[in-house]
């Protein structure tokens, strides 16, 4: 029998009664930003490498492997020191060796898109793991460039960029006497000083906002989730033909910043609708606001909603749609209504073309 290693694959992201707000003053992430990120760049595939000293048959042997995960969670392509395994099927989990035992082990992941496009990365370090263990590796977003207002023409290289309270790391370079900064889009406001390296003299100063179905089997041992509990669906028909996309008992735990200034318990979810336009119908009493996150800057509109939901003496349905077609990638908040008494409700995403299906 095998011998496997679980994984699960966690994307960055988390963490306001008003509307959903894109930025937040503090160092929180913020669930809306990274949801964009996502919808912009739809994670499909990860390019794993992994390395470690296993234990076999009682020897310490180093151990190089890389990998393929799916989006269902399937291992492809998987090879172990240079040499490719053949595998007649996709399988479930990495071989660990007699022993299912390794140690100093790291494990880096590149996000990518269907279109092969570079979506996030992550990394993880342990200095041992056993068979059975489970390694959660958090993924951010790919990084977006940002031009800081600053003419740096003068100074070359000599530049030293400071970002106040960030934390997910960032770089920085200089094109045409132009100074760029390439942050993950986790949301936020922070504060940045530009010096110059040799004497620490301050050129500049300001601010920097970056950004101004997925279902684990039972049996897999691999899966991956968002962070922050952010959550995509996917139509898995093509463009030009009616689909639905479903999501069986959501859980309200993402904080959601709303622009009354607090935050509030619900759910976001991305998606791409495409040319198409969307409707999405719960089982209870819900606010839903759908934001469009075709654009990589400023903020997310709010697309107007039609509202078709109805009730009965013990049960309720919310049902909305958008009123244009064309409707592209989309952030959803849901947030329960004082008067919901539906506990893990599903939730459907219709995607169409015309009227809805209902007529609505």
């Amino acid at each position: 029998m095998k011998k496997t290693i679980m994984f699960a694959v966690l994307f960055a992201i988390i963490v306001g009664l008003c509307t959903p707000v894109q930025a937040q003053t503090d160092t929180n992430i913020n669930p809306l930003n990274v949801a964009r990120a996502f919808a912009l760049k739809t994670p499909a595939s990860f390019q794993c490498q992994m390395a470690g000293e296993m234990l076999v048959s009682n020897s310490w042997q180093m151990m190089n492997m890389s990998f393929t995960m799916r989006g269902d969670f399937a291992i492809t392509n998987l090879a172990i020191n240079g040499n490719q395994i053949a595998l007649p099927e996709p399988i479930y989990g990495i071989p660990m060796g007699d022993a299912g035992l390794m140690r100093n082990v790291w494990l880096n992941m590149n996000a990518m898109t269907k279109g092969g496009e570079y979506a996030g990365s992550g990394y993880l370090y342990l200095q041992s793991v056993s068979k059975g263990d489970s390694l959660k590796v958090v993924i951010s977003p790919a990084e977006i460039r940002q031009e800081i207002p600053i003419d740096v023409s003068q100074y070359g290289n000599d530049l030293d960029l400071t970002i106040e309270g960030y934390n997910q790391g960032y770089g920085w370079g200089v094109t045409d006497g132009k100074f760029y900064v390439y942050m993950s889009p986790v949301g936020g406001s922070y504060h940045y000083i530009l010096r110059r390296r040799s004497d620490g003299m301050v050129i500049g100063e300001g601010w920097l906002e970056p950004f101004h179905s997925v279902v684990t089997p039972d049996n897999a041992y691999v899966g991956f989730s968002y962070i922050g509990n952010v959550q995509g669906v996917e139509f898995t028909q093509p463009d030009g033909v009616e689909c639905w996309a479903s999501v069986p008992s959501i859980s309200f735990d993402c904080s959601v910043p709303m622009n009354g200034g607090s935050n509030v318990l619900g759910k976001v979810i991305f998606a791409d609708v495409g040319p198409g336009a969307l409707e999405i119908v719960l089982n209870g009493e819900y606010d839903v606001y759908v934001q469009s996150a075709t654009s990589s800057d400023g903020d997310m509109p709010l697309l107007p909603l039609k509202d078709d939901s109805t009730s009965g003496q013990y049960w309720s349905q919310t049902r909305v749609h958008t009123f244009s077609q064309n409707v592209g990638k989309v952030v959803v908040t849901i947030v329960p209504k004082p008067s919901n008494n539906v506990s893990g409700p599903w939730v459907a995403f219709h995607r169409y073309y015309g009227l809805p299906s209902h007529g609505g």
